[in-house]
């Protein structure tokens, strides 16, 4: 199924757009240096078990986009960025009502470079959630595997994430910092830094 928007090449905005009642993603990304704000998305991704309501990458040449300031709910994941695409911020959206088994706020697979700052993340209590969950990236299998990798520091600063199943969950990583996040109400794990991920709390 297709996107409500697909935006591609360089240099694009997309703002101030209503997505909802989509069977798959609201939003695709490919490219670089495009914005993407103050959107609202819900209900989204309704027959896709693997797919944001934006959804960002598809190899290493896809660098320097925005995600800011969007109001994302009734979604099986807020935001995800695959495939190596690097120096993405992440920054300032509400992610809430997430739904479906194992939904996700946002996910970044590989992602060097990411910032992930000052999102508030709540009212998330689908089984299994997690609010930001970074982990390797198996690559593209029909490329090559391009975009195979463990997410290279990535920043997780200032975000809010309450009365959710679960807080933050790193799988795999390195040079990846977390500081002045709060964490409140969360019925599950707040943290969860798996053996092997290097990680530095500040």
């Amino acid at each position: 199924d297709a996107p409500g928007i697909l935006i591609n090449g360089a240099g694009n905005r997309a703002a101030r757009n209503l997505i909802f009642n989509a069977t798959h993603m609201a939003i695709l990304v490919y490219g670089n240096d495009h914005i993407i704000e103050k959107n609202e998305i819900h209900d989204v991704a309704r027959e896709a078990s693997d797919a944001g309501a934006l959804y960002m990458g598809r190899n290493p040449s896809e660098f320097g986009n925005v995600i800011r300031h969007n109001y994302i709910s009734d979604s099986v994941e807020g935001v995800r960025v695959i495939f190596g695409s690097p120096d993405t911020v992440i920054e300032g959206n509400t992610i809430t009502n997430a739904r479906g088994s194992g939904a996700r706020g946002i996910v970044v697979q590989n992602g060097p470079r990411t910032v992930v700052r000052g999102n508030v993340i709540s009212g998330n209590q689908a089984q299994g959630f997690w609010a930001i969950h970074l982990l390797h990236d198996p690559g593209d299998t029909n490329a090559g595997e391009v975009g195979k990798g463990d997410p290279v520091d990535v920043v997780i600063e200032g975000n809010v994430i309450a009365s959710s199943a679960n807080g933050i969950r790193i799988e795999a990583g390195r040079g990846i910092v977390m500081r002045n996040n709060e964490l409140r109400e969360i019925s599950g794990t707040a943290v969860d830094i798996s053996r092997g991920a290097q990680v530095i709390t500040e």
